[in-house]
């Protein structure tokens, strides 16, 4: 057993790949981030890429808090420390997260058709949908069901959970289909559920990691509203 303490470090560099979209794809008019927020009430970590054993228990904002404001969302963009537990020895291949679904960013350029001014913070909410019949769905592991989104209309936002997993595949989220993806673990037969994780995390008696999470290029402007495309995420 060793006590892990959880850093989370923003690094500038070349993106892998919004909770949106893939910026890359999507075109050009992209700038890096300066601001990257969100709440975050719990992380497990699994030892196998499917999410499903050797789970480890990190809490940070935990359960108790159920609307969770500004002064709770964490900036990426720094080096955080969240917290710490005491984490088995072992090989971390997936991680679900809770977080709440509404993030703050902050673009570090103005993009070319303006919709994003520098250094100005923009909310989002990354599970929500236009109508009731596309409503995306997200895998609670605490219960093993499944419940669905708020329509943007509502104005509300609520706890989502988010799977990173060293064998998901899905690099893009082009579509809502690819989107609703990253709120379910992968599994043997679908590897494009959850977002892709560079690296495991590694516990043992001399070492661990930090989440490394890129957001280079990751501030988009679809020509007129500015977004938070998915950022890269690895252990190191």
């Amino acid at each position: 057993m060793k006590k892990v303490v959880l850093l989370f470090t923003l690094i500038w560099i070349l993106p892998i790949t919004s909770f949106a979209m893939d910026c890359t794809a999507a075109g050009t008019n992209c700038v890096d981030g300066d601001k990257a927020s969100w709440a975050i009430s719990k992380v497990y970590l699994y030892t196998d890429a499917y999410c499903t054993e050797g789970k480890q228990t990190i809490t940070i904002l935990g359960d108790t808090v159920t609307s969770p404001g500004e002064a709770n969302k964490v900036d990426f963009a720094g080096t955080p420390d969240l917290g710490s537990a005491t984490i088995a020895n072992g090989t971390y291949n997936c991680v679900a997260t809770k977080m709440w679904d509404n993030i703050t960013f902050s673009p570090a350029a103005a993009t070319a058709s303006g919709n994003c001014v520098a250094a100005t913070n923009y909310t989002q909410d990354i599970c929500a949908s236009d109508n009731s019949s596309s409503l995306t769905m997200v895998y609670n592991p605490d219960n093993s069901s499944s419940y669905g989104c708020t329509l943007d209309a509502t104005g509300s936002n609520e706890w989502i959970w988010v799977y990173f997993s060293t064998s998901s595949t899905d690099n893009s989220n082009s579509s809502l289909a690819d989107l609703e993806n990253d709120w379910h673990p992968p599994t043997s037969d679908n590897l494009s559920n959850g977002v892709p994780l560079g690296a495991a995390l590694v516990v043992s008696s001399t070492s661990s990691g930090n989440l490394k999470t890129t957001i280079t290029d990751r501030i988009y402007d679809d020509g007129s509203k500015c977004e938070m495309v998915k950022p890269a995420f690895s252990f190191e």
